[in-house]
């Protein structure tokens, strides 16, 4: 966990990084903007925080490694954030992905893209929401809470 919160901080520091340095169009949300145009609004609000997520998910992990209780504590709250931003995450995803209008293909074939895609999304939310519950069942069973008291 340590390794992959620190690959997570150094991705998440080149992402904000490139946010600061690349010129955005200071547009004015309407009462008409869709979800989406709030996130590319404030784009640079949502890579902070997730790199501050990040950052948190480093030093819990380290307290994780010492036995400490706060970090046991603070892991379960991280996975519980993780099921709702991949639920999330891959609603939108699937959401706006497929209200894109492509000309270039038939519609045949962004049926059978349409239906390739949910199938893999739906994989990856059941796998991830599966694997984080487990981790979470793990945390908070009485033999891992005695080895951290």
């Amino acid at each position: 966990m340590i390794l992959i919160s620190g690959l997570a901080i150094f991705f998440s520091l080149m992402q904000n990084i490139m946010m600061y340095m690349l010129p955005f169009p200071n547009e004015e949300l309407s009462e008409q903007s869709d979800l989406m145009d709030y996130v590319f609004y404030y784009s640079e609000i949502i890579f902070a925080i997730f790199m501050l997520i990040a950052i948190w998910t480093f030093i819990s992990s380290i307290g994780l490694l010492k036995r400490k209780n706060w970090a046991r504590i603070s892991m379960i709250c991280i996975f519980v954030w993780a099921i709702l931003w991949t639920i999330t995450s891959s609603s939108f995803q699937w959401f706006y992905f497929f209200d894109i209008q492509f000309s270039d293909f038939s519609e045949v074939s962004l049926d059978i893209a349409s239906i390739i895609a949910t199938a893999v999304l739906l994989v990856l939310i059941i796998t991830l929401t599966v694997l984080f519950i487990w981790l979470i069942k793990k945390l908070i069973s009485q033999n891992i809470k005695n080895e951290f008291q």
